[in-house]
């Protein structure tokens, strides 16, 4: 007799203990409010909105699926162009969040906007945490 998580499983967790939407929800909302819902890369500031935002992307930095915690250290609020550029390995982020850019494939719209240091919250608890940091610059480097 087959269990009742048979097949159910998200990431190698049992469907049963997964994060509900409330979960991913209260984070979303939770980094947008740390960070003033501004873009961590070029700090562009958007207007508070309910629920999910129509102009930032909440990333994680590193995946959920490759270990990262659901906690908002582990996630960055981000614009379309900047959440792409994240996502196609564009710029590095220091453990002192200085941004390091590859001019060779970024958007020269997008990297003439990116300030020299990632923007984070004023509160340390909800700063990018180094681990994670140093998780993404090896993944990008391959190291």
């Amino acid at each position: 007799m087959q269990g009742e998580d048979d097949g159910m499983e998200e990431f190698g967790v049992p469907f049963r203990h997964a994060p509900s939407l409330d979960t991913y929800t209260a984070i979303h909302r939770q980094v947008l409010i740390a960070y003033e819902y501004r873009c961590a890369l070029t700090g562009a500031r958007f207007a508070p909105i309910a629920g999910l935002h129509p102009f930032l992307s909440v990333v994680p930095i590193q995946p959920r699926e490759l270990g990262g915690p659901l906690h908002v250290a582990n996630f960055l609020p981000l614009s379309e162009a900047a959440a792409r550029a994240f996502a196609a390995d564009h710029f590095l982020i220091a453990d002192d969040f200085s941004i390091t850019v590859d001019h060779a494939v970024i958007d020269r719209t997008l990297a003439s906007r990116i300030e020299p240091r990632l923007r984070v919250p004023a509160d340390p608890l909800y700063r990018p945490d180094p681990v994670h940091l140093a998780f993404r610059r090896r993944l990008i480097l391959g190291r």
